[in-house]
C-alpha cells in the first residue's frame, strides 16, 4: 500500500486531490492531509509514507523552502502548481512530477503512472528551482476588478495594497491615486501568490521589491515611492525572516 500526504493551504484542493486518489487508486492511502507547512514539518520527521503532494506558493513557505527545511528524505514528491507555461517548461524538462491547477482526473492518473516508472533525485529538485526562480517576473499579470472595469495589472507595477473595509487600495508604479478593488485584501493575497509580496500588517500587503527600508524606532516600511507601511508587532520576527533573514526568537 502506498501512503500518502497532501499539503495544500487551500482546503478544497485538498479534499479534491484527496477525493480523486480514493476514486482511483486502491492501493495508495491518504494517511495525512495538510494546509499549514509548520503542521506538515512537525509530522513528517517521525512518519514514514511514500508520497507528497504539496503546493509550490503557501504563505509563509514555499513549497522548496518546506523540502529544504526537511533536509533527507526518501519520498517521491509531486508539486501540484498554479504557475503558468513558463514555469511548466522547468517541470518539462525533469523527472520532477508536477499537476497543474485545477487537476483533472485524467492528469493524476497520468501523473501517478509516471512516478511509478522512474525515479526522483534532489539534483533534478534543484534544477527545477532554479529555473522557477528565473521566470521573469515582468510577464506575469493579474486582473483586478474595480468598480467599474477589470484592470490588467503586471504584478511587478504593484507596489502595495491596503484593506479598506470590503474594499482594497492597490498603488501602482508612480501612480497618485489606488486603483480601488471591488474585493477585500484577503482575496487580493490569494491572487498575489507568488512570492514577492508580504502580509506585513492585517490592513496591508507590500511588494517585497518595493521595500526601502525598514525603520525599527517606528517598527514599518519605508517603500521606493516614499510611502510609509506599518509592521504589526505579531509580524515583525516573521517580516524580518523573511527579508533578511533575521529574527529575535
Amino acid at each position: 500500500m502506498t501512503k500518502a500526504v497532501l499539503l495544500d493551504d487551500e482546503a478544497h484542493c485538498n479534499e479534491a486531490m484527496q477525493r480523486m486518489l480514493c476514486t482511483h487508486f486502491s492501493d495508495i492511502e491518504v494517511i495525512s492531509v495538510f494546509s499549514s507547512p509548520k503542521d506538515f514539518l512537525e509530522f513528517a520527521p517521525d512518519n514514514r509514507f511514500d508520497l507528497l503532494f504539496i503546493d509550490i506558493r503557501m504563505p509563509g513557505k514555499t513549497g522548496f523552502q518546506v523540502l529544504e527545511k526537511i533536509g533527507q528524505y526518501d519520498f517521491k514528491v509531486v508539486f501540484v502548481t498554479a504557475y503558468d507555461q513558463y514555469a511548466i517548461k522547468a517541470f518539462q524538462y525533469s523527472a520532477i512530477d508536477y499537476l497543474l491547477k485545477p487537476v483533472s482526473d485524467e492528469d493524476l492518473i497520468a501523473c501517478v503512472d509516471r512516478i511509478r516508472k522512474r525515479e526522483q533525485s534532489k539534483v533534478q529538485l534543484e534544477i527545477v528551482k532554479e529555473i522557477l526562480q528565473r521566470i521573469p517576473d515582468e510577464k506575469a499579470r493579474v486582473v483586478i476588478p474595480s468598480v467599474d472595469s477589470y484592470e490588467f495589472v503586471f504584478l511587478k507595477d504593484i507596489t502595495r495594497c491596503e484593506a479598506d473595509r470590503n474594499y482594497c487600495k492597490i498603488w501602482l508604479n508612480q501612480g497618485e491615486h489606488p486603483v480601488v478593488c471591488s474585493r477585500p485584501l484577503k482575496e487580493i493575497e490569494k491572487l498575489l501568490e507568488n512570492g514577492s509580496f508580504l502580509r506585513v500588517h492585517n490592513s496591508h500587503l507590500v511588494n517585497i521589491q518595493k521595500i526601502k527600508r525598514f525603520l525599527k524606532t517606528d517598527n514599518c516600511l519605508e517603500l521606493l515611492d516614499g510611502s510609509i507601511v506599518p509592521v504589526s508587532r505579531m509580524r515583525k520576527d516573521w517580516v524580518l525572516e523573511r527579508l533578511i533573514g533575521y529574527s529575535d526568537q
